[in-house]
């Protein structure tokens, strides 16, 4: 019982009671009860000089820069992407940047999210990717499939601030197919995360047609990151959100690709290779 009301259904911003007669009612969190509590949305909420999402203490790093009596939630992206202002900045909470994080030079009163999904927002004749304060303008800026690559001019990008000696007349996404889009190359390299991928030739590197192609073999274990592909020289085990491994095969010719019992499997004469490990078959 809580007063006179039995707690039917209890949820962060709100409770279903019953009163002794069997009448039920909803009560509202900040105003029938909890009264300092105040729901910014999305989980999000404040109290005095706290915020929590879903009763979760959040951001208390910033605790002591936080303006509280101002600070809202100005849009939410499926909870891995949330900007929130109060007075004097704009906050950024993502995946990027793993907590929440102050857009340097973001002014409250003229800030705009421009494209939530990939964290483009801008202020002040400033365009942010994140928490990242671009050195360029979006608009003067051809970005690439999947996005971590940008040129503007005769120069490329990787995540908007660091720059790639590359050749940028050249430089190109190797496999559209590839999920996450992160290995590029150009007349000369082959890229990966914006560092070159030592001794990988661009003219013949390519991925494994029986691992990349989706009509061609069945779903295996992170069939999304992790890929297997070759050149002239070397075999390579790719994943794509960490780094490559270079497989240095006598069977290059020969080393294929295959899936048993959902599992990835690349292979050589000689050989079986489970996320790039080598198996004597």
């Amino acid at each position: 019982m809580t007063n006179e009301y039995e707690i039917l259904q209890l949820e962060w911003d709100h409770r279903i009671v019953q009163d002794q007669s069997g009448n039920k009612k909803k009560l509202t969190r900040g105003m029938d009860y909890d009264k300092t509590w105040v729901k910014l949305g999305e989980g999000f909420a404040k109290r005095d000089n706290e915020i929590t999402f879903f009763d979760e203490k959040k951001f208390s790093k910033l605790y002591n820069i936080i303006d509280f009596e101002t600070f809202e939630l100005i849009q939410s992206h499926n909870v891995t992407t949330n900007y929130f202002k109060d007075k004097n900045n704009v906050y950024v909470d993502s995946n990027m940047n793993k907590d929440l994080i102050i857009l340097e030079d973001a002014n409250p009163n003229d800030f705009e999210i421009l494209d939530i999904e990939n964290g483009y927002s801008t202020s002040a004749n400033i365009d942010y990717w994140y928490g990242v304060k671009i050195p360029f303008r979006l608009a003067d800026a051809v970005i690439f499939e999947g996005g971590i690559y940008q040129k503007v001019g005769n120069q490329v990008f990787f995540s908007f601030v660091n720059k790639l000696d590359c050749d940028a007349d050249t430089f190109e996404i190797v496999d559209k197919r590839e999920h996450h889009k992160t290995v590029f190359k150009d007349k000369n390299h082959i890229y990966h995360k914006g560092k070159i991928l030592e001794g990988a030739n661009p003219k013949t590197f390519h991925f494994i047609e029986n691992c990349i192609n989706d009509e061609l073999r069945p779903y295996y274990y992170n069939c999304d990151i992790h890929y297997y592909a070759k050149d002239d020289q070397y075999a390579y085990f790719v994943d794509s959100v960490n780094s490559i491994k270079i497989i240095k095969t006598k069977d290059v010719d020969g080393f294929d690709f295959k899936v048993v019992d959902s599992r990835g499997i690349a292979f050589d004469k000689n050989y079986e290779y489970h996320r790039g490990v080598k198996k004597r078959i």
